[in-house]
């Protein structure tokens, strides 16, 4: 599948974040129960809460085959509060930096818990509200942000053979007036349940945020997995208003690989990322210090779900012998490096070292595969 990028789009923005006090995530939402959030309070210029969020760091886990996390992207992730920190009014900045040098910094993150599931009979919810890089025309050449979600098991190693699970809450570039939401999965043999070739842009659909447009200040990205509905189904809304959906009857999708992408249980990743093969390279008129800003994350489940904290399967957390105490910085130094990661990699890598638009897959990022298309 291929999706046709818009052209000839005017924007009038400016360069500084939102002034105003960041909202809180909605506690009560009809027929939801909250499990997990973050609001980012705190002073300004401090850390993330190392018991929520850690950091990855430098251009790939350490021992993964493909560099700058399989998409082309350019910048170093870093934990230096240069590139990530709380705005003292309830927001989370992640900054693009260019130095001296014409290198790049950034910020990528993760959530510390994996274990963020659907029940059987039950639905979950994974939302943030986003305010996109305010940077225009080709000062925004190379901007690539991300929120998104993988599969739990890729965290006991960098590639699941069945693709880990992917889904992409929201993904945008430089200043297209869409973003995109997408879920990822793995070729079976000549079977492509989720369209992944030959861009690896999966089964994915667009928004341009109406009215006000995706570049106008922030909205509030979700995505939603039914475990309960007949048929199951993934559905994607921006401010509140489904935008996308994936059935379990979706033409081309199989019983086996539905049920690998709909029982996962996930960790989520924001990320701001300059150059790759979606977007393109920065270039010298590539604006830095134009940050994404992240009003809140939140996670529901269904009332009647009793999947939460104190039932979840503790083999899909993150464990203190992986992550111990480094402030939340991860480097995969724990894992095995030798893992094979035999041919998924050359079809899409990061399912951390990304996937999806430009990616090259299942050692995985978001999806990255796109290089004109989506």
């Amino acid at each position: 599948m291929s999706l046709a990028w818009g052209v000839g789009l005017t924007v009038v923005l400016g360069g500084a974040p939102p002034a105003a006090a960041g909202s809180r995530a909605p506690s009560a939402l009809a027929g939801w129960r909250e499990v997990w959030r973050d609001d980012f309070d705190g002073p300004a210029g401090s850390r993330l809460d190392p018991g929520s969020w850690q950091y990855d760091l430098g251009h790939c886990y350490q021992g993964c085959p493909a560099q700058n996390w399989g998409t082309g992207e350019v910048a170093e992730m870093t934990d230096s509060t240069d590139n990530v920190a709380l705005d003292g009014l309830g927001h989370l900045l992640i900054t693009p930096r260019r130095g001296p040098d014409g290198r790049w910094t950034s910020g990528r993150l993760e959530s510390k818990r994996a274990d963020f599931a659907a029940a059987a009979d039950g639905a979950l919810r994974v939302e943030a509200r986003l305010a996109l890089p305010a940077v225009a025309g080709p000062a925004a050449q190379g901007y690539w942000s991300a929120f998104w979600m993988l599969g739990a098991a890729f965290r006991n190693g960098f590639v699941d053979p069945t693709g880990a699970g992917d889904v992409d809450v929201m993904e945008h570039v430089d200043t297209r007036p869409e973003t995109v939401g997408a879920v990822h999965c793995q070729p079976v043999g000549a079977a492509d349940p989720c369209q992944e070739v030959p861009d690896n842009v999966g089964l994915a659909g667009t928004t341009t945020c109406p009215p006000a447009g995706c570049l106008n200040g922030f909205h509030t990205y979700t995505v939603e997995l039914h475990r309960e509905s007949s048929p199951q189904r993934l559905d994607w809304l921006i401010d509140g208003a489904v935008y996308h959906s994936v059935p379990a009857d979706q033409p081309g999708m199989d019983p086996t690989t539905w049920q690998l992408l709909i029982t996962r249980s996930f960790f989520l990743i924001l990320n701001q990322s300059i150059g790759g093969t979606w977007p393109g390279a920065p270039t010298a008129q590539t604006q830095d210090g134009v940050p994404l800003v992240v009003d809140y994350v939140a996670v529901w489940v269904t009332a009647a779900d009793q999947h939460d904290e104190r039932e979840c399967d503790r083999s899909d957390r993150s464990d203190d012998s992986d992550h111990g105490d480094d402030g939340g910085r991860s480097d995969r130094s724990g894992r095995d490096a030798g893992h094979p990661l035999d041919h998924h990699v050359d079809h899409h890598v990061d399912h951390r070292v990304e996937s999806g638009r430009g990616r090259a897959a299942t050692v995985r990022g978001p999806s990255r595969a796109r290089a004109s298309s989506h």
